[in-house]
């Protein structure tokens, strides 16, 4: 059965309450999507496990014992998989492929600013440059290690919570 993305009822207060707990709890990352707006990202499986292990609605949550009936629990992956593709169903986030930057585009991009570096270069001396050289054979190898790989994102064709 194919669930509608624009449901019927308005969001329960439960769900907005998880929805909130989710912006403050899940650590995300910014990046652009598709070349346009800076926007901010989490992995689905990372706040199911926050969900299950550091939230009000866990299991274990706060010492409590026993668990009143029709009380929000996430004891399962899959009840968490359940309502947080419930809650995108109300468009509270989306889900997104990624797609690496490639390398081409950010050296097009560089290439520019490149020339006017190298013109600040040459102005100066040779002294300079013999003292910045063992510093910045080191700096060259920590940025070579840090390195990460870009990303950009966008829209996915199926809009399905998956972990």
């Amino acid at each position: 059965e194919k669930l509608s993305m624009n449901p019927k009822t308005p969001m329960s207060r439960e769900q907005k309450e998880v929805t909130d707990w989710l912006k403050v709890n899940v650590p995300t990352k910014k990046t652009k999507f598709l070349h346009s707006h800076v926007v901010d990202y989490f992995c689905g499986n990372r706040a199911i496990d926050l969900l299950m292990t550091d939230s009000p609605w866990a299991p274990c949550s706060k010492g409590k014992v026993e668990v009143e009936d029709g009380q929000l629990v996430f004891d399962t992956r899959d009840k968490c998989v359940e309502f947080l593709d419930n809650l995108l169903r109300y468009k509270m986030f989306h889900r997104a492929k990624k797609i690496p930057v490639a390398e081409k585009e950010k050296k097009e991009k560089k290439g520019k600013k490149k020339d006017d570096k190298v013109e600040n270069i040459d102005d100066r001396t040779d002294t300079d440059l013999d003292k910045g050289s063992e510093t910045g054979e080191e700096e060259k190898v920590e940025k070579t290690e840090k390195k990460k790989r870009k990303i950009r994102l966008d829209m996915h064709l199926e809009q399905i919570f998956v972990d």
